[in-house]
């Protein structure tokens, strides 16, 4: 458009020239092109991402039989695949088997709190083991009243986990990944799971709107909703096709979030 522009501009001076006579000073005067300034669009710019997956065996990757490290590895593959990203600096910090009380005392230590400090954002999964703890105390017992008495402490632990992972970065993005339902097989297709389920996600997700620079990623329906087994042998864990759910799921999440 640029070269064509010119060509015109110069077809129309030269026809002048030889149309009018000009003095040697006009003749002297050279075209000045001044470009239309266009907006360049984001993913013309690739950017760099410093990413600490933070959490517990599905931040570990547990239960998934390819070994690739679970949704953290292949969610890095589809970002790097993404136009709009240049490089992605990746960490994972999860163990398998952590609750919130875990998480609380990791951010104490060195070795969680550099790679923190220097991120831009922190994907946590964290609350199934929590959930898994109350069901293993109440077992012989079982009463969901025990679940929504747990609720609120779960609640303020998190809270604190977010304040803490702020007073280390106060800049940083912090994505939860929400609970689903690992229960159906433990304690039966019974409707007051879901409803337990979707009363620690929404209590999360109200959590998380009161602070800036937060996001709630839904997984729950992923795996209610599912045409295909997307639990590992223990009926726990997601499989190979759970973390890539979970991985299409965060990702999509994150495009919709940076690519504004």
């Amino acid at each position: 458009m640029y070269k064509l522009l010119l060509v015109f501009c110069v077809v129309l001076l030269t026809s002048c020239s030889i149309l009018s006579p000009v003095s040697n000073q006009s003749s002297q005067r050279q075209l000045v092109f001044v470009p239309l300034k266009q907006s360049i669009p984001e993913s013309f710019i690739p950017r760099d991402y410093s990413i600490v997956a933070f959490g517990d065996s599905l931040t570990e990757g547990f239960g998934d039989t390819t070994n690739n490290g679970g949704y953290v590895t292949l969610l890095e593959k589809m970002l790097l695949e993404n136009k709009g990203i240049k490089n992605i600096n990746m960490k994972n910090l999860g163990i398998n088997g952590n609750t919130t009380g875990h998480l609380l005392a990791r951010l104490e230590l060195s070795e969680v709190q550099q790679p923190l400090k220097n991120a831009d954002i922190v994907i946590i999964t964290v609350g199934g083991n929590d959930l898994m703890k109350v069901a293993m105390e109440n077992f012989l017992a079982l009463d969901f009243d025990v679940f929504r008495d747990e609720k609120g402490p779960y609640e303020e632990r998190l809270k604190t986990i977010i304040e803490n992972i702020r007073t280390i970065n106060g800049d940083i993005h912090i994505m939860l990944v929400g609970l689903y339902n690992p229960f159906d097989v433990l304690l039966g297709d019974l409707p007051e799971v879901d409803t337990v389920i979707e009363e620690w996600n929404d209590g999360s997700q109200n959590l998380l709107s009161k602070y800036p620079n937060t996001t709630f990623v839904a997984v729950n329906d992923i795996f209610k909703n599912s045409d295909v087994n997307l639990l590992y042998t223990d009926d726990f864990h997601p499989n190979s096709i759970g973390y890539q759910r979970m991985a299409d799921r965060i990702y999509q999440t994150f495009i919709e979030k940076f690519s504004q």
